[in-house]
């Protein structure tokens, strides 16, 4: 469990010494990307890497997991950044993902729909379980998700079925709590 203490460290530099634009990561501690104006708390025992965005590849600037997750990224927390026309309601976004998810899927059951605030702003939860088609597992996904400035900032923990449970608390409690999202332009 983190602390909101500060986080102390000989050899690291403080934030005012990153040029604007860079990723800060302090391990066991903050994932801070300035380009997209997010940071994001995680475990001492997780290990957070950067991802180059591309719309392409489904917007993931970064994944998170724990450092004794296998290379098949058996759990993992993924942060995606879409960009969708500012008329775009969530309600409306929350339609389209939920069939997306439907369609691409395999062997797709969802478990629960919600509302559910990330970063004190409104915003929608989706759990399910599926078939992983690459390594197939059965997988277990919470998807979390909000709208700022015309983009969708989605958080997705993935985890294979049986090890969803034991990682669920520092997810929901360290780093769905610790998001936050930097207005434009400041």
């Amino acid at each position: 469990m983190i602390s909101d203490a500060p986080y102390q460290c000989a050899s690291c530099v403080s934030p005012d010494q990153i040029p604007s634009g860079e990723i800060q990561t302090i391990p066991g501690q903050l994932f801070e990307d300035k380009q997209f104006g997010i940071e994001i708390k995680y475990p001492q025992d997780w290990k957070a890497e950067k991802q180059e965005y591309s719309p392409l590849t489904g917007g993931t600037i970064a994944k998170i997991f724990p450092n004794t997750s296998s290379t098949n990224l058996e759990v993992g927390l993924f942060i995606r950044i879409e960009d969708i026309q500012k008329s775009q309601t969530l309600s409306e976004y929350n339609q389209a993902a939920i069939q997306q998810i439907k369609k691409s899927v395999k062997n797709v059951q969802i478990l629960e729909q919600q509302s559910k605030k990330l970063d004190n702003r409104e915003g929608y939860q989706i759990v399910y379980t599926g078939q992983d088609q690459i390594h197939n597992f059965r997988f277990k996904s919470m998807e979390v998700w909000t709208i700022s400035d015309s983009k969708v900032y989605i958080l997705t923990y993935r985890a294979e079925e049986k090890l969803y449970d034991p990682f669920l608390k520092d997810v929901e409690q360290t780093m769905m709590r610790s998001f936050h999202i930097e207005p434009i332009g400041l």
